[in-house]
Formats: structure tokens, sequence, C-alpha cells
């Protein structure tokens, strides 16, 4: 990297607190809604909303932020960002009526810090280390999501999730002071920003667009996942009659799923940069992720779910930062942020398809159909980008003859 080793520690740090931030109230989410929605008719809907406000928020701005922070500098974009983001925790953590925590929620996704971190580690990093960059982002993701519902739930049960959010809001106000005066921010020369414009892409190019499909597909299969494996455990546990109830079950295996993510994210990230491409390692990933899903519905031992789970947490870890390395290298240097902004708007999209149409799915049918839907999102998009690689190597024959 062009940077030093603490400008990505402190990328990395800020990674993993956003995302804990995020995920504290997850699986407490219906139960936190409670104290807020006392006096009012479905808190069920509410508890939704409150879940899908970050989403919705990020969906509209995340081009947006990309492309401010290409112009104004990865590092005051990112500062202003954090700043976002501890007043949202803040406001989440003071809020004592709902639409004041809906408020909060939206501004989580208005700042768009994860846009930003992936086009600042992007932005710092070369084209022959940029997998691995990627890779460690994720490793930090998945490492948040592993402990923040965990430490979610213990500080509901145990003394107050406000104490938690104040806590979280704290360590990144003390992040934002390290990075201001730490935290590198390299200037191109007008040579370099001159090269940099001849690799701008085409933002409609075929290529692009098909990664970008895929990336919806495969953030509406892991995410419509979520939606559908805590029913898919409780009937699988009431047939086993295990000791476990169903949501310690889902929550133990998708821990473990998560630390499988974790391991994984940085070999991955490698693998991307050793091979020079990520697009087999796209392809293996998705139709394997896509496999052991569709593999479940045969399946009612639960030690055999786990291990699967564990390869599809494997697997799913390559598959955003082999989609961000793809779409990166097609892309200048100074446009990182943009065409990352884009990326993270079609993931958004798919992670409100996905349970919208796994939901609807499992009502008309059953768990079965829903898992095999699932399934044919992740397949789905290893076809997608199969199906691009295909039709450019045809066109490429066709213009050589």
């Amino acid at each position: 990297m062009r940077s030093s080793r603490l400008d990505h520690f402190i990328i990395l740090l800020c990674q993993f607190f956003s995302t804990f931030g995020l995920m504290v109230l997850i699986p407490i989410m219906p139960l936190y809604m409670e104290k807020l929605t006392a006096h009012m008719s479905a808190p069920t809907i509410w508890a939704g909303l409150a879940l899908a406000a970050p989403a919705i928020g990020s969906l509209f701005t995340a081009p947006i932020v990309g492309h401010l922070s290409d112009t104004f500098g990865h590092k005051k974009a990112l500062l202003l960002s954090l700043a976002g983001f501890c007043i949202s925790i803040l406001l989440m953590a003071s809020a004592q009526h709902l639409y004041l925590f809906i408020f909060a929620r939206i501004l989580l996704g208005f700042c768009g810090l994860s846009v930003i971190l992936n086009a600042y580690v992007s932005y710092l990093s070369n084209e022959q280390q940029r997998g691995a960059a990627f890779g460690q982002l994720q490793s930090s993701v998945a490492l948040a999501c592993l402990c923040g519902p965990v430490l979610g739930g213990i500080f509901m049960d145990q003394w107050r999730v406000e104490v938690l959010l104040n806590a979280t809001a704290f360590v990144v106000m003390t992040l934002i002071v390290i990075a201001s005066f730490v935290l590198t921010n390299p200037v191109k020369t007008e040579a370099q920003k001159t090269k940099e414009k001849s690799k701008l892409p085409a933002f409609f190019d075929r290529t692009i667009f098909s990664w970008l499909s895929a990336g919806i597909l495969v953030q509406a299969g892991g995410f419509g996942l979520v939606s559908c494996f805590v029913l898919y455990i409780s009937e699988i546990s009431q047939s086993s009659h295990s000791s476990l109830s169903a949501a310690s079950l889902t929550g133990t295996i998708h821990a473990l799923s998560w630390g499988a993510a974790f391991i994984a994210a940085t070999y991955w990230g490698r693998r991307n940069d050793d091979k020079g491409d990520s697009f087999n390692n796209f392809i293996y990933a998705s139709l394997i992720c896509g496999i052991t899903i569709f593999a479940l519905i045969w399946v009612s031992n639960l030690w055999l779910i786990l291990v699967l789970r564990l390869i599809q947490g494997f697997c799913f870890a390559a598959l955003i930062p082999s989609i961000l390395h793809t779409i990166s290298l097609k892309a200048g240097t100074q446009s990182q942020g943009k065409v990352i902004g884009i990326s993270n708007s079609a993931f958004v999209l798919g992670q409100l398809i996905g349970p919208i149409t796994i939901t609807l799915t499992y009502s008309f049918f059953n768990i079965t159909a829903a898992l095999i839907c699932t399934s044919l999102f992740f397949i789905s998009a290893g076809l997608v980008v199969i199906l691009n690689r295909f039709l450019m190597d045809t066109i490429l024959e066709e213009a050589q003859e």
C-alpha cells in the first residue's frame, strides 16, 4: 500500500466500529422498540422499519457521498462521516420517541461511512494489493457482525443497550481525533490525474452492470437467508428435540458462520491479488454458497447444518470484496468513491429485495421454497458474471476474425 500500516489500521478500526454500531441492535430490535412503541399499534412493523432505515438512507446517498469524497478528499469526507455517525448513535441512545429513533437510523445510512472507507482503502492501495485491502475490510465487517449482536444481547439483559451505544460513540470520537492528526491523504500530481482520467469507466458499461447485478443478487441471497434461517431452524429443532431454543441455535450458527467469514476474507482478498482478477473466485464462491444452501433442504442433523453454514460463511466472504476489486480496477483512482458509492447502492438494493422476496415466498409456499429461492439468488449471481464473460469473449473473437 502507498499508505502506512497505521493509516490502514485506523481505517480498519473505523470499519469495525461503524459496523458494530449498526449491528448492536439487529437481533434485539423488536425488544428494544417495545419502550418506544408502547402506546402505538403494529410494533413489529415499526421494528422492521427501524431495521431497514439505514439501508433506505444509504440507497439514495451512497453515490453522492462517494462522489463528494473524490471531489473534496477522502480524509475530509471520512472525518465528516464519522462525526455524522457519532451524532446518529448518540441520538439513538437518547431517543425517547419513535420518530427521533427512526430519524437517527436514517441518518446512520446517510453518512455513507462504509462507502468512504472502501473508497479510501481503494485509493490508498495499488492495484497489486487492492484485493487484500478489501479482504481485510471484509474481515472487520465480519468481526463486527459477530461481536455486535452478542454484546447487544448481553447489555440488553444485564445493563442497558444505551450504555453500549454511548461507549461506541465515544470510541469513534476518539478515532476522529486520532485520524485528523495521523491519517494521511496522498494527493495526486497533475500528470497522474491526467493519466487516471483516461481510465474513467462508462458507468453503464456491460461488465460493470453485470457485476453490480451480481452484487444485488448475492446481497439478496445473504439477507434473505437471515430472514428465513430462523424459521428453518425452528422446524429442525422441533423434530430433533434439541435442548437449545430456536433463537439460541440460530444465533450460535450465525455467529460461527460470521467467524468463518472473518477468517476467510483476507484469504480471498489475497487470492484476488495473486490471480490478477477475481472472476474465478467469485464464480466458485457464489456457486458453492448456492449449493450449500440448497443442500439444507435435505439435511436435518444440526451438525451437518453447522458444517454447511460454515462453508457458506467461508465462501460468502469472497463475494463483496471480489465485486469491489473488479469494479475498482476498471475505475481510475480519482473516481474510486463514485464507483464504490454506486456499488454500495446496488448492495443495499439487494438487502431490501432479498428479505421481502423470501418472506413472500415463505408466506405463499413453505420453508423449502424459501431456501430454494435463496439458493437461486447466489447461483444466478454466478451465472450473470459467467454470461458477461462469455459474451465478451464472443465479441473479441468476432472482432479478430
